[in-house]
């Protein structure tokens, strides 16, 4: 049980370590030499947490988080990451964090209270780039360095509301930047590319409406880091001539083309992960949703322009994606809810997929370090915990192997090795002649056996199970008197280490308690009714549902249509507040920024959690979770 949920281990001889918890929902990774990572991430109480680990330690050690308290935080490639600092203005934050948790400020501008943060990216060179909007649906692209003011441009046409965007890296420099644009009669994917110290490359634009359906809803969009042109990945749904809605996925060059990557009849999509290989073919690998509920991975490499594209054999439902030597790695679960990783090539060719632990969540982020092992951090069902494990492909080193190379039989000697892991040693044994011989340990104590040369081995073990031997010989020579060879002396019992108490302790009677009684949208707005006992507050999480992956989704209630909104929510908001509650029935009124994402149809997750003083003082909360449609 980690970190309040479990995560099982891997399956026999695969090169997974054991399940490290974090104590918090991980939205973040970055790993620098051989064993070292930061994780980033938000715990239960809504407070931003770093956590980091050196190489060859067992532990995490807490470090302090550049982001403010309860702050909403994004971050991207290069360890970009980007924030608003609310007192006493509001200040707009980028910059990068490493592995080391070291946070590095690239640059801040004045913003105003409503602004929302969309996407943030860091290219290697020193600069950070970061598209927000703003309170009147414009969209921004902020270019930042350290040393030199950061550049803020409006970047979305006059009287569009702009969401969702994205940004990435670009081949040769730079940065690309896509959105989405919407007015009262058009929608459009515009994009461009910037560089620190030039001017922006002219915009470009593709019409959705007229392209592809007049009724298309654009749901996702994603920039592959590392693209040679501005390219833009994008889902949505698409009504047919007889109304049946279909999931897409479209891929979009220099606004001049479009390809249809996957469709499917069924309920939504998500393009979740896309990435570039150095050749300039892109990886897409979208996430569909058949009419029974079912996830459905889709995984393809398509050329940046007219070309052949290739299908990969996908398993990994809404994958994370990090590059690796010669391939792009893709991370997710499979329908067994185990962790899968595929290495892909730009032939679509590759490695089998290997199987790692199960998890009871979702992969969140993914690295890997300069050895090629790669680091997966995964959230629990709630997203309130979170856990993290390694696929270890680098064995341990052994050196400094030393033995005595000449002995008499039945004489008592000693042998050391020194043995490493970056990501820990799980055992150091011996064996003698093929047979075990001493106690565990870099340091082994015994007697010689019988005259003749004898082969000492040890071998390390780290705790993905990969191996490392070395050996030397040992030569027993008898004496001239030839005396009798002692015999070796008594075995001794080594009590085993007392288990850990493990589980939660029982409930006390003063410990909160909540659950939810209706979810309904008033006049007045959204109105949540609960019943709560022994808790001083309740912290609101509202998750828009994009598949359940092999568990059935229920069919949503029929939305009736209904004009688009002004402005669009961006997709994957994710609201958090607390309200201050006393009483054991309330009825409150959602808060304003989750009720906005609302406005959006779909399938929603609300999760409510508890908090108050339990019993023996400590602090203690309850949870309850209701799904629901919002037409």
């Amino acid at each position: 049980m980690l970190g309040g949920f479990a995560l099982a281990a891997a399956p026999a001889g695969a090169a997974w370590t054991p399940p490290a918890a974090l104590g918090f929902e991980p939205e973040a990774l970055w790993t620098g030499v051989p064993g070292q990572a930061a994780f980033a991430g938000v715990d239960d109480l809504g407070t931003t947490q770093l956590a980091l680990r050196s190489p060859g330690s067992s532990t995490l050690r807490p470090a302090p988080s550049p982001v403010p308290p309860e702050e909403y935080a994004v971050y991207g490639a290069g360890g970009a990451v980007a924030f608003i600092v609310p007192e006493p203005t509001p200040t707009l934050q980028v910059g990068t964090i490493d592995a080391g948790g070291v946070f590095t400020l690239a640059g801040s501008i004045d913003v105003d209270g409503d602004d929302s943060l969309e996407a943030v990216a860091a290219a290697g060179d020193g600069s950070v780039a970061v598209v927000y909007g703003d309170g009147d649906s414009a969209l921004h692209l902020v270019l930042a360095r350290a040393g030199t003011t950061p550049n803020d441009q409006i970047v979305s046409a006059d009287g569009t509301v702009a969401s969702p965007a994205d940004v990435a890296p670009a081949s040769g420099g730079g940065y690309a930047a896509a959105w989405l644009e919407t007015n009262d009669t058009t929608t459009e994917i515009a994009g461009l590319r910037v560089r620190p110290g030039a001017a922006p490359d002219p915009r470009v634009t593709l019409v959705i409406d007229d392209d592809i359906s007049p009724d298309a809803l654009i749901e996702e969009i994603a920039v592959p880091p590392g693209a040679a042109v501005p390219t833009a990945v994008w889902g949505g749904t698409a009504p047919d001539a007889n109304g049946v809605t279909t999931t897409y996925a479209w891929l979009s060059v220099q606004g001049t083309a479009t390809r249809e990557v996957a469709s499917l009849p069924g309920e939504g999509s998500a393009v979740v992960e896309t990435r570039a290989f150095p050749s300039g073919r892109i990886l897409v690998a979208a996430t569909l949703v058949t009419e029974d509920g079912d996830g459905f991975p889709v995984v393809k490499v398509l050329p940046p322009t007219a070309g052949p594209e290739c299908v990969v054999p996908g398993r990994a439902l809404d994958p994370r994606s990090t590059p690796t030597a010669g391939a792009i790695t893709l991370v997710g679960l499979d329908a067994a809810r185990a962790i899968v990783r595929h290495d892909v090539r730009e032939d679509c060719g590759g490695e089998p997929p290997v199987t790692g632990p199960r998890a009871p969540g979702a992969v969140k982020a993914v690295g890997t370090d300069p050895q090629g092992s790669l680091v997966v951090a995964v959230s629990d069902e709630e997203n309130a915990a979170g856990a993290f494990t390694v696929d270890d492909r680098t064995p341990p080193t052994l050196s400094g192997l030393r033995a005595p190379s000449r002995l008499a039989p039945g004489e008592r000697f000693s042998a050391s090795v020194q043995a490493s892991d970056a990501w820990s040693i799980g055992t150091v044994s011996w064996r003698l002649d093929g047979r075990p011989f001493g106690e565990d340990g870099t340091t082994v104590n015994g007697r010689a056996p019988e005259a003749g040369e004898h082969r000492l081995e040890v071998t390390a073990t780290d705790a993905a199970g990969n191996r490392s031997r070395a050996t030397t010989t040992v030569t027993v020579v008898a004496d001239d008197a030839g005396a009798p060879t002692p015999p070796p002396g008594p075995g001794a019992e080594v009590p085993l280490p007392e288990p850990k108490p493990g589980g939660k302790q029982p409930r006390s009677p003063s410990d909160p308690t909540v659950r939810i009684r209706s979810i309904q949208e008033t006049s007045k707005g959204w109105v949540l009714r609960l019943r709560v006992r022994h808790a001083s507050r309740v912290r609101l999480r509202l998750y828009r549902e994009r598949y359940l992956g092999a568990e059935k989704l229920r069919r949503p209630l029929t939305c009736p249509v209904r004009p688009r909104p002004l402005r669009r929510p961006p997709t994957g908001l994710r609201g958090r507040t607390t309200v201050v509650v006393d009483g054991a029935s309330v009825a409150l009124r959602i808060p304003r920024p989750l009720a906005d994402a609302l406005r959006k149809r779909g399938r929603y997750t609300l999760s409510v959690v508890a908090l108050g003083t339990g019993s023996k003082a400590r602090t203690a909360s309850a949870a309850a979770n209701r799904s629901f449609t919002a037409c």
